[in-house]
């Protein structure tokens, strides 16, 4: 983020962070291979509201990107 290293970086830290937010929300409930969910607990809801919160910034600083190119076109 600090190096800005492109618009392409950051549609992939956001993919990949939702991917781990489904993963971790799998893995939380119910299901066929494990029967039960993990317990949840502070630090997974903390990390988690980590992870939204970067996925939400990220989305500004694209955007934020995309506005600036146009402007200058």
């Amino acid at each position: 983020m600090i190096r800005r290293s492109g618009k392409q970086w950051y549609y992939i830290g956001i993919g990949e962070t939702i991917a781990l937010i489904i993963l971790y929300a799998t893995t939380r409930v119910s299901n066929p291979i494990t029967s039960d969910g993990e317990p949840i607990d502070a630090t997974g809801i903390a990390v988690q509201v980590f992870q939204v919160a970067f996925v939400i910034i990220t989305g500004i600083i694209v955007t934020m990107i995309s506005k600036q190119k146009d402007i200058s076109k």
